[in-house]
């Protein structure tokens, strides 16, 4: 899901934006994470991440002019069929960072890592 519209010019992506505050959601995240309340995992192999790499990340992220523009969560849904009642499990959330182009436009995303949700931090 897209939280950092790439081109302001797009009505549609502003719509569905409007009313989310991204820094805040991402600063939550990075703030729990640093106070241990979460852990972070490594997006590509699972492992878990120490705070210092985070911390790399994100200092990398800001010295480059990118930031994260795209959230994705795993999750589990279920419809009722009897009440038309949808309901969700968000098992994590996962930060993904913009990768520029040497013009300075949004060309893709990377993954950083991702959070789980629901578990205890000292797993």
């Amino acid at each position: 899901m897209v939280i950092k519209n790439p081109d302001p010019a797009d009505e549609w992506t502003e719509t569905c934006l409007k009313g989310l505050v991204r820094e805040k959601l991402v600063d939550e995240v990075y703030k729990a994470i640093y106070a241990g309340k979460v852990k972070a995992y490594d997006y590509y192999t699972d492992d878990p991440m120490p705070v210092k790499q985070v911390k790399e990340i994100e200092k990398q992220a800001e010295s480059d002019g990118t930031e994260v523009a795209k959230v994705q969560f795993l999750e589990d849904w279920y419809l009722d069929p009897l009440t038309f009642n949808l309901y969700k499990k968000v098992h994590y959330i996962m930060l993904a960072y913009e990768i520029l182009d040497e013009k300075g436009n949004v060309r893709s995303y990377k993954a950083a890592f991702y959070v789980p949700f629901g578990l205890e931090s000292n797993e």
